[in-house]
């Protein structure tokens, strides 16, 4: 649509002149030479700004770019410091498990070593509370008694060392697994930090390549126009300097039948001749014509009697039909499925000289109607008759 408007601010104006009587050429040309100057410079403004538009964009594009790489330098460096966290959270895990067994392990040997000790400490009270008075009368009994006390006296404070032992090395283990629980938890805490900060990351090159995309597309959309823009001027101009040379002076009264004309084909008029706000560029375009919408297929009929002068295709317009209405007056129809004339042939008012379609810009089967005057365009809906509108 955008390539559509933008090309109907130049199209006809170069196309359709002719039909001047030679006391009003020099006047009609001059008139004719300054409107389509002026719309000339028009046309090289907007190629202008559109080229400093796509070097706005392009900047753009470079910046985001560089954006993107920043990006994903400091994406890849949190990767790096959540994998070595991970690997720290992997080993202190692991060290962990290691001091929890050897705790386990020290407690089975404390328990057993407490069962032995309170064993013999029995066994020494025992000899204390009588036995030791037993044993001392029996035979030889003295010695025995008095190794046998020792040795159990020794064995016992052994016991208690080891059990003392035990202790403190349990005590150190439960600093040690203290300590590296705390650690484990700061490396958990740190993970999570880093891998909120990643997310973020993640988000931002979301946003920052949406952009990107949306930017690219709109740079391909300036593209395209200036492309459209250029080869519309190119092949409108070749046509404008064929259209001139067999252009012909010719009477005419529709001049005369203004505001009596029918309408082309019968439907709703859903594009106005005017100046049209483009909702996206913004830019402020002139539609030459109206646009009827109407069922694929239906009749286009001529409004007046002429000579067909031009048939074929133009980019932006589809399937065209321009008739020679004599008098410098030309009407052209455009979006066609087929076309029934050729150039050359007359046409009598009402004849069927095309179906409607859908070859041109507009969304769904419509025709695209203009009626010009010395080739300046004129509203078509103040040619035709109240009634038929």
């Amino acid at each position: 649509m955008k390539g559509r408007w933008h090309i109907t601010t130049i199209l006809l104006g170069f196309i359709l002149f002719g039909g001047i009587s030679l006391a009003e050429e020099k006047i009609h040309l001059n008139r004719r030479l300054v409107t389509e100057e002026k719309k000339l410079e028009d046309i090289k403004r907007q190629l202008r700004e559109t080229k400093k538009t796509v070097k706005q964009i392009k900047g753009k594009e470079r910046g985001i770019l560089k954006e993107l790489e920043e990006l994903n330098k400091r994406l890849a460096q949190k990767k790096g410091e959540i994998k070595r966290i991970d690997e720290s959270l992997k080993k202190t895990s692991a060290e962990l498990d290691r001091t929890a067994k050897r705790i386990l392990r020290l407690e089975r040997e404390k328990r057993r070593l407490k069962g032995l000790l309170e064993k013999r400490l029995r066994g020494l009270y025992k000899m204390r509370n009588g036995g030791m008075m037993r044993m001392i009368f029996t035979e030889g009994g003295s010695l025995d008694v008095t190794k046998r006390y020792r040795y159990l006296s020794v064995i016992m404070e052994h016991d208690r060392k080891l059990i003392s032992d035990i202790k403190e090395n349990l005590l150190t283990l439960d600093r040690e697994r203290a300590r590296l629980e705390h650690l484990r938890a700061e490396l958990t805490e740190k993970r999570k930090e880093r891998r909120k900060e990643k997310k973020k990351l993640e988000q931002a090159r979301k946003k920052r390549a949406l952009l990107l995309a949306s930017i690219r597309k709109e740079k391909k959309s300036y593209l395209k126009l200036m492309e459209e823009l250029r080869a519309s001027k190119k092949n409108l101009s070749r046509l404008i300097k064929k259209l001139k040379k067999e252009s012909r002076m010719r009477a005419s009264g529709f001049a005369l039948m203004k505001g009596r004309l029918p309408m082309p084909v019968r439907g709703k008029v859903v594009s106005f001749y005017g100046k049209v706000v483009h909702p996206k560029f913004k830019t402020v375009t002139f539609n030459n014509g109206i646009v009827i919408k109407a069922p694929y297929g239906t009749g286009v009929k001529s409004i007046y009697s002429g000579r067909v002068v031009y048939v074929g295709w133009l980019r932006g317009y589809g399937r065209v039909i321009i008739i020679d209405n004599g008098g410098g007056y030309y009407t052209l129809f455009a979006y066609l499925s087929e076309v029934f004339k050729k150039k050359g042939d007359m046409v009598k008012k009402g004849d069927i000289i095309g179906l409607v379609g859908d070859s041109g810009p507009h969304e769904g089967a419509a025709l695209y109607f203009e009626i010009r005057e010395r080739g300046i365009p004129r509203d078509p809906l103040a040619w035709i008759s109240s009634k038929k509108k």
